[in-house]
């Protein structure tokens, strides 16, 4: 059987790679409007691939760029909303930003400092933090890191992932707890079946309890 689930494994790597493609220009379509935006999109293709800059990096910079280009207009019909006190903000920002980090630091300290489930717990809480524009924004940093600079998987792993997050009816971005639990299970040190669900548990809270602080403070 073993053979028979290789070949299936090739072809849907191979449709995956179409798919990801066909997204990546699907939304430069939808994004990439005016010659502005596609100087933006070229210098940080130039920034990530020539120069090896942190995506943190290349993320601020566009954001910094976007802030003073929208200081300078206002988008038309745009309303105005009922702003919070910052109390109350700073208030559920603590709340969800507990919820977020407390757990994470919990397993730090029960695992150790260098241990794969404390590097996970700060991987995905760093990706859930730059990563903006859905999963294939997210895809492309996650597995640029877990390949080349951490060698948690292998790149035909990464395709494995992609290819079964694709086919399965969930959310892509699942994909995320498949490395989890690949990097944990190949690199724990402990039993391998619990140090792998230990490692996709990481990543399902580091990647999802974000949002909430994102919504709820938004």
């Amino acid at each position: 059987k073993v053979p028979l689930i290789e070949a299936i494994f090739c072809g849907i790597k191979a449709a995956v790679l179409v798919i990801v493609i066909e997204a990546l220009l699907r939304i430069a379509r939808r994004a990439l409007k005016v010659a502005e935006h596609w100087l933006i999109a070229g210098l940080s293709f130039v920034g990530i691939f020539f120069f090896a800059a942190p995506f943190p990096l290349i993320v601020a910079a566009a954001a910094l760029h976007g802030f003073f280009r929208s200081s300078r207009t206002t988008a038309p019909g745009s309303v105005s909303m009922p702003a919070a006190s910052i109390r109350q903000t700073l208030s559920t920002v603590g709340v969800w930003l507990a919820i977020w980090i407390l757990p994470l630091l919990a397993v730090g300290a029960i695992a150790g400092r260098g241990h794969v489930l404390t590097e996970l717990s700060i991987f995905f809480s760093k990706l859930a933090i730059v990563t903006f524009g859905g999963a294939y924004a997210v895809l492309a940093y996650m597995g640029q890191d877990v390949v080349v600079r951490t060698g948690w998987l292998e790149a035909g792993q990464m395709m494995d992932g992609l290819g079964l997050a694709e086919t399965t009816p969930g959310p892509l971005i699942l994909v995320t707890e498949f490395v989890g639990f690949l990097a944990a299970f190949r690199h724990g040190g402990g039993p391998a079946l619990a140090m792998g669900l230990a490692g996709a548990a990481v990543a399902l809270w580091a990647t999802f309890a974000p949002c909430f602080l994102w919504i709820m403070a938004g």
